[in-house]
């Protein structure tokens, strides 16, 4: 496994903490990418992208994260669960959308759909995915910056690969409960993300759900 961080150099302590509990003996290589020059969110995010998808062997998983996230001790060992079943090429370990707690999702732990607003940067883990930056970038280029959904919101490189994939009818895999949470922090973009909807380690709201 290869992971990326996109960070800015403010955030060292909280990459250090990230990259401890990340466990770095389950991965090939761990880079962290700051933006020293402070030239943005989807300057930093793509780099990280082209350069760790490109790296990949096949098969092999690349997480990709923000500087401001916290994991469970087991958050690998519940990822490698839900793909030995679900086998999807993409996955994002984190998100807010309260309408995914439910029973049937919580029990499972994870939901595979094409769903609006639902991708997050926190936390992706891409697999065979070496070209789709250069994909998305032709999109953009041809078709996504005319979108609405797009043309406002072209700061947030996040939101355009949702979009992409939103576009492009491709599925993703969402771990519900997560395996990410964010720190109470501000994001780098200047707005407040908040936390997990529900985060695995938080073992009461989850039995709540459950029963």
């Amino acid at each position: 496994m290869l992971g990326g961080i996109i960070a800015v150099p403010e955030r060292e302590k909280y990459v250090n903490l990230l990259v401890n509990e990340l466990n770095i003996k389950n991965f090939r290589e761990i880079k962290v990418f700051y933006d020293v020059k402070k030239q943005g969110q989807p300057f930093n995010l793509k780099r990280c992208m082209n350069e760790m998808l490109n790296k990949a062997n096949k098969n092999e998983p690349v997480l990709i994260m923000t500087d401001d996230v916290t994991c469970s001790e087991r958050w690998l060992e519940e990822w490698e669960k839900i793909h030995s079943i679900e086998n999807n090429n993409i996955y994002t370990l984190f998100t807010r959308q309260r309408h995914l707690l439910k029973k049937e999702i919580i029990n499972k732990g994870y939901i595979t759909t094409v769903q609006k607003r639902g991708f997050y940067d926190q936390a992706s883990i891409y697999i065979n995915q070496h070209n789709l930056i250069d994909k998305i970038e032709k999109w953009l280029e041809e078709t996504g910056q005319f979108l609405p959904s797009v043309k406002n919101r072209m700061k947030h490189y996040d939101v355009i690969i949702q979009e992409y994939l939103i576009y492009n009818n491709i599925k993703w895999t969402i771990t519900v409960p997560t395996l990410f949470d964010h720190r109470q922090i501000k994001s780098s973009l200047g707005h407040k993300v908040g936390s997990s909807i529900l985060f695995i380690d938080n073992k009461e709201e989850i039995c709540k759900f459950k029963e």
